[in-house]
């Protein structure tokens, strides 16, 4: 059986970074994938539960179950973020995604010097 859920998330946002937190309780870091495409990040993960079932027909006893959950939430990345240094961890089921910020630049101002004419056409 195959079932899909959305994960909780939560974004915070500091003078420095953005960061991403989605609860992805019990799946293994292995099996969370996160990718980046045309602005928009996509966070995958799934597990394989076992669950027990017990049936007994005719003096045969047979155990079996399994139960797969599957995630997937995408998120749309401005362009104020520095695309090639976001990073990610999980930790006790929580997926941390940091996005820093792009450092605005200094806007340079420069002087135009007065030159000849001879290069503009004659009107």
């Amino acid at each position: 059986l195959r079932t899909t859920w959305q994960p909780r998330y939560k974004t915070e946002e500091n003078e420095t970074e953005y960061v991403l937190l989605i609860e992805a309780p019990g799946v293994p870091k292995e099996q969370i994938s996160l990718e980046l495409k045309d602005d928009v990040l996509t966070v995958t993960g799934g597990m394989a539960e076992m669950k027990e079932r017990e049936q007994a027909r005719a003096g045969v006893t047979s155990r079996s179950a399994s139960l797969e959950r599957r995630f997937r939430r995408s998120f749309r990345i401005n362009q104020h973020i520095d695309k090639d240094q976001i990073r990610a961890a999980v930790k006790d089921g929580i997926v941390r995604v940091r996005m820093p910020k792009i450092e605005h630049d200094v806007i340079k101002t420069r002087k135009i010097e007065f030159g000849d004419d001879s290069s503009f056409p004659q009107q």
